[in-house]
């Protein structure tokens, strides 16, 4: 009877979120940029940490947390897109003229003709799937450009909404969660409090760690190959450098994924130059395996490497780049809780 007394208003509240979803999404969004924006407010507050009253510098940690993120932001707008957009529009207008000095140099070459027009049929073929995918995202970026206008003014009370929500829930953080702390522990037995004291902590540990270490080392990696091949030569270095940088946000999948389509288009352009760029990205690896990702990332996940990896594959099958990112701290989480309950059996 008493599980049924505490299930009850838990579906309930479950079944009230779901019918009104689509209400309660602005509070979610803001929630949910709270949470990401809490990571940097947390490192400003030490900044401040001469300030007595709580309130205050918890205020000044927010701002400085939200001046540095647009700052970021203007500044990536202004100086990298620019550069990106020119070189992907270069190489989508060069890349027949490179796909045919290609085949020109392997008809000079003593190879069998049936490797020479297997070559040039996959080679079509892909350059095809590369020009029918660079116009999907073309006519999809123009399609949002045209509706931005009127999704804005559609949705802007939605837009106040998440920003009021999560401009509150930074500022007022510790009064927050000494009210829901107060909330659960007073409706829920004691021991059920705990456990989700237990998974909230735990859960909050490993994602902050794991999303924040992610993104500071994707974002050394694309400065570091962004001037690894500005100074090597190798063309297009601002929109190679971006994919080879986002692609390793998810582990073991997400370098792969990056580096092959990166070689196959330099393979087009030069192949000299696509031996290069697989050199060096794999010495970049090799300097964030042993490096870069031991000190930012470390060992906060505590996932063994094959479950890491098991992770990865399934949350790319069921919700694909999205679950591949947030599968390992789900997986830590799952496997952290179990460990510690495997631990109190024994």
């Amino acid at each position: 009877m008493s599980k049924r007394r505490y299930l009850v208003p838990a579906a309930v509240f479950l079944a009230v979120l779901i019918a009104f979803r689509r209400t309660f999404a602005p509070f979610l969004a803001g929630a949910a940029i709270a949470y990401i924006l809490d990571m940097p407010t947390r490192c400003c507050e030490r900044l401040f940490s001469g300030v007595r009253r709580v309130q205050l510098r918890r205020a000044l940690a927010v701002s400085a947390a939200l001046l540095g993120t647009l700052s970021f932001t203007f500044l990536f707008a202004a100086l990298l897109v620019p550069r990106i957009t020119e070189s992907a529009g270069l190489l989508s207008a060069r890349l027949p003229g490179y796909w045919a000095a290609l085949i020109s140099s392997l008809d000079r070459l003593p190879i069998p003709d049936a490797v020479r027009r297997f070559v040039s049929q996959q080679g079509a073929a892909f350059l095809e799937q590369l020009k029918a995918a660079g116009n999907g995202l073309l006519s999809e970026a123009w399609r949002l450009t045209r509706h931005m206008g009127g999704a804005v003014a559609a949705s802007v009370s939605d837009i106040f909404t998440a920003l009021v929500s999560f401009i509150y829930l930074l500022c007022c953080k510790s009064l927050i969660l000494s009210q829901c702390r107060k909330l659960f522990s007073a409706c829920l037995p004691a021991k059920v409090y705990q456990q989700l004291r237990t998974l909230f902590g735990t859960s909050n540990e490993i994602f902050s760690r794991y999303i924040s270490g992610r993104v500071i080392e994707s974002a050394i990696l694309t400065v570091l190959c962004l001037v690894g091949l500005l100074l090597s030569g190798i063309p297009y270095a601002p929109l190679l450098s971006l994919i080879s940088g986002v692609s390793n946000l998810i582990p073991f999948l997400g370098p792969l994924l990056g580096v092959v389509p990166c070689v196959l288009l330099l393979v087009v352009i030069d192949p000299v130059k696509a031996v290069w760029f697989a050199v060096f990205i794999l010495a970049l690896q090799q300097l964030d395996n042993n490096l870069i990702s031991p000190r930012i990332v470390g060992t906060s996940v505590g996932l063994p490497a094959v479950w890491t990896m098991l992770s990865v594959l399934l949350g790319a099958r069921i919700l694909g780049t999205a679950g591949a990112f947030l599968a390992v701290p789900c997986a830590a989480v799952a496997y952290r809780l179990l460990g510690s309950y495997l631990r109190t059996r024994t």
